[in-house]
């Protein structure tokens, strides 16, 4: 069985598979952006802030209990295996833009601190 997931290293598979998935995920959080510095429901309501891999990507607006959610709006800025710059890049833009959440968290698996990690794994 170990053997049999090495296959998937071959040159081949490294050029002919893609998990498109991903880009659409980073993509998408430009547009998510956009819409966070438009938003006017954050005049009266509570800015929220979501953070980190795809542990983080459950946490949603709808996920608040009922009663919040007249007082909160939630983003979600997690990515695929995002490391922590990843996270602290939109959190810097985010305050940038003079928005200032009232709740920061950060979900991620321990290898997300691994020193073996580049600063972005993607370039913008």
């Amino acid at each position: 069985m170990f053997c049999l997931d090495k296959v998937f290293t071959l040159e081949y598979f490294q050029k002919n598979f893609i998990q498109a998935g991903n880009t659409v995920y980073y993509t998408q959080r430009k547009s998510l952006f956009e819409k966070l510095i438009r938003d006017k429901d954050l005049e009266v309501k509570s800015l929220a802030l979501a953070f980190g891999d795809s542990r983080a990507y459950p946490y949603s607006s709808m996920g608040i209990e009922q009663k919040l959610q007249k007082d909160w709006v939630l983003y979600n800025f997690s990515g695929p295996q995002a490391v922590p710059a990843y996270g602290l890049y939109w959190f810097e833009k985010i305050i940038k833009q003079g928005l200032k959440p009232k709740l920061v968290f950060y979900v991620v698996s321990p290898e997300g601190f691994d020193d073996t990690k580049g600063i972005f794994t993607i370039h913008f």
